[in-house]
């Protein structure tokens, strides 16, 4: 939903065109949550842990886009590749 929301308030009436936040099925039949032309060469996987993200960011290690898994609490911002973020600052990040 704060997807959605950050499009409609940048792209007023858009709210109506959800494809903007799409999915992705890799090579490997693996999905990829949100992707999007509007995210700027950005993946986010919704992995709601906070033990196995780095397991889960193997599936966006293929796809080219730079990545962020939604955890639940845990903050990890050191591989520039692959950033954990938990889901209610991202969501509050997004938001804005």
């Amino acid at each position: 939903m704060a997807l959605l929301r950050s499009f409609e308030r940048d792209h007023p009436g858009s709210y109506m065109e959800f494809g903007r936040v799409l999915h992705h099925w890799t090579r490997t039949r693996k999905e990829i949550d949100f992707v999007g032309p509007g995210f700027g060469g950005i993946a986010i996987e919704s992995k709601y842990v906070d033990d196995r993200w780095r397991c889960d960011a193997q599936t966006l290690a293929a796809s080219g886009w730079h990545r962020i898994v939604a955890t639940r609490s845990e903050l990890n911002l050191e591989d520039a590749n692959v950033m954990a973020i938990p889901a209610s600052m991202l969501a509050w990040m997004i938001d804005g």
